[in-house]
């Protein structure tokens, strides 16, 4: 059975919280979704709450990098007088639903400290568990251009198998053409990354890129985390409706910013939930319909990727005749929808590629 699960596991994942879990666990297909739960006591989240996923789906992520900065003394929480003193990783991990993978609880690496990187790297060669994914959470300043390569020297020295990545910043995350750059690059020399915390446009560009597994989040603060000690980003959050994933766009606004969008129009409708985009309101429970859509609609994209006819394998040409398929749909808005309030994200990945492949004129004008 477990073999069976990762034949047909997805390499775009959910990354949630106890929030949302059930809507995650209740979701179309849920169990073909591999989905990473963010919680200091995740076992209880996974026991409550996800009573028909198969263990080998669920990876566990405690936090430790929200609350600890790592130093080259105490690379993670597992010692230190205010950590687990004395716990080893086997310990630790013994505490958690067996079965479930588990993300090490590693501290936050700020950019450029390679010291401290070079001590959580040895930290988790010395010290591992089957069922621990090594996990180093840093800032996004290491996938720019001076840091880079030694990002990826470093952490190449960790044991074969997965290795998570967390990429933070205190504003709006993967966004500008060098760090988004610096991510392509970084993939391509370790594929066996699983990319934790980003929004669906660097997922779909990440695993075209050679990512073996991406994390998608479930609000703004898990698609753009952010450092020990500095507040979550909150993106387009109009009338505290979470962003919402445009299938035609790939952009993601609150709801109310696409009523703004097609005032003079029909705004479209999923065509797995039949929902329109801008056909939600603020409640709890039309927040969490915004959370099931997104879940579908970011497979939906992806399997648009996969099944794409042009192109035999999905890879970085496939993603970018996605990306403009996405820049073309975004031109009948133009009356009402300057240029510059498109997706930066989507913009800049096309500002890349264009030295690769062919733009059509028309969006062309628009980079």
């Amino acid at each position: 059975m477990a073999a069976e699960l990762e034949q047909t596991m997805e390499s775009i994942g959910t990354y949630t919280v106890h929030g949302h879990a059930h809507t995650v666990a209740s979701a179309h297909e849920s169990w073909t979704r591999p989905v990473l739960i963010h919680d200091a006591k995740p076992g209880v989240v996974q026991r409550a709450c996800w009573p028909r996923a198969a263990a080998d789906q669920v990876t566990l992520d405690c936090g430790s990098w929200r609350r600890h900065v790592a130093t080259a003394q105490r690379p993670s929480e597992l010692g230190g007088d205010d950590g687990l003193l004395g716990v080893t990783l086997t310990q630790w991990a013994s505490g958690f639903p067996p079965g479930a993978t588990l993300l090490a609880p590693s501290g936050f690496v700020p950019a450029e400290d390679w010291g401290t990187l070079q001590a959580q790297v040895r930290h988790w060669t010395q010290e591992s568990v089957d069922r621990v994914i090594p996990f180093i959470p840093t800032d996004q300043g290491m996938l720019r251009r001076g840091s880079r390569d030694q990002f990826v020297d470093q952490v190449s020295a960790l044991p074969e198998g997965p290795v998570a990545l967390l990429f933070a910043a205190k504003g709006e995350g993967l966004q500008s053409s060098e760090v988004l750059d610096g991510l392509r690059w970084m993939v391509t020399k370790l594929e066996r990354v699983w990319l934790v915390g980003v929004q669906p446009l660097v997922a779909l560009d990440a695993i075209a890129h050679g990512a073996q597994r991406a994390y998608v989040g479930t609000n703004s603060t898990l698609r753009f985390p952010s450092p020990p000690g500095v507040n979550g980003f909150n993106k387009n959050a109009k009338d505290f409706v979470p962003g919402l994933l445009h299938p035609d766009l790939l952009e993601m606004r609150s709801p109310g910013v696409y009523a703004d969008w097609y005032v003079t129009s029909h705004a479209p409708r999923c065509p797995v939930c039949g929902r329109s985009v801008d056909g939600y309101t603020p409640t709890p429970g039309s927040r969490l319909r915004v959370v099931d859509h997104n879940i579908h609609a970011v497979s939906q994209a992806l399997a648009a990727l996969e099944m794409d006819a042009e192109f035999s394998t999905p890879g970085p040409a496939s993603a970018h005749h996605q990306r403009i398929g996405a820049a073309l749909a975004h031109l009948p808005l133009s009356r009402v929808l300057p240029v510059s309030d498109y997706d930066r994200v989507l913009m800049n990945l096309l500002r890349l590629d264009r030295e690769l492949f062919p733009v059509p004129d028309e969006v062309s004008a628009i980079l």
